[in-house]
């Protein structure tokens, strides 16, 4: 069926290959990742992601490919694996640094975002301090939250009636929620608890913005909207009390491969009272 002329029936060979869960999918899946339609070459990219093991081992040696098409979709595809927790992310790290300087855009692209999807930052306007958390959190209809530990969830009586001007959110002392450019899928986060603000400026970020946040548990975490269930919570130790949140954000334009969207969220903390939210810089055009 994947050489069958009709883009349609090649899409849907690759996609049922992947549920198949069987290794001699591998090589024909493949191949497909050099199949010039679009819808096909993202089937069988993701087909691959589905067998795990079975198809990582093989996805980090196409990383080496000649062909930019094997190499993109193969980082869309171990990015996908990774983030569904069927393959283990950290295998994918060094294999994928060099892609960083890839001759097509597209591949460095979908690499600098797959790589922080994995936790390594190295590609940003600022460096992270060595202690910064990061993960990939779920966003669904454009949001998530960011809030104390102990935070319920319970924010259908709360309004904030200037959100639509914001990325940030408030409702309860204990909450923030974030606007994102991903409606539904992983985004990459880090979270760093500092002394106070940074002084270094906000060179190479398109939004930045403040805000404050009660954490009267000793624990920050990224939840899901409705509280869908979604692998392992973001959750970080902190001691108690009052803290001015600043976010960083960031809308990488995302070619023909990667996973996502390409947006990603810096979050600053440092001890503070509790004060309005700011708006610090925002440019919804770019950079």
């Amino acid at each position: 069926m994947l050489l069958e002329h009709d883009n349609g029936a090649r899409a849907m060979a690759a996609e049922a290959l992947g549920e198949l869960h069987d290794e001699r999918a591998i090589e024909p899946l493949v191949a497909a990742l050099r199949d010039d339609d679009q819808d096909v070459a993202s089937k069988a990219a993701f087909g691959l992601a589905a067998l795990g093991e079975l198809g990582g081992r093989r996805l980090l040696d196409s990383l080496q490919d000649h062909d930019g098409r094997v190499r993109g979709w193969a980082v869309t595809a171990l990015t996908a694996a990774a983030v569904d927790g069927t393959f283990e992310g950290n295998r994918a790290i060094v294999p994928l640094q060099p892609l960083l300087h890839d001759p097509d855009v597209d591949v460095q692209r979908a690499a600098v975002q797959a790589l922080r999807l994995l936790g390594d930052w190295t590609s940003m306007p600022t460096p992270l301090r060595p202690d910064a958390y990061t993960a990939a959190v779920y966003t669904d209809h454009g949001q998530f939250y960011f809030c104390d530990g102990q935070f319920d969830g319970d924010v259908a009586d709360d309004s904030d009636l200037d959100w639509p001007n914001r990325w940030l959110s408030t409702g309860p002392r204990t909450f923030i929620r974030v606007s994102t450019t991903t409606p539904s899928g992983a985004v990459p986060v880090a979270i760093e608890v500092m002394d106070g603000p940074l002084e270094n400026g906000f060179d190479g970020w398109e939004h930045v913005e403040e805000i404050s946040l009660d954490v009267p548990s000793g624990r920050i975490a990224c939840r899901t909207l409705f509280g869908y269930k979604w692998g392992e919570p973001a959750e970080l130790m902190a001691p108690m009390g009052t803290y001015r949140v600043r976010l960083y954000a960031n809308t990488t334009a995302m070619g023909v491969y990667g996973f996502g969207y390409g947006d990603y969220y810096r979050f600053v903390l440092w001890p503070a009272p509790y004060e309005a939210p700011l708006v610090l810089r925002s440019n919804p055009e770019g950079m």
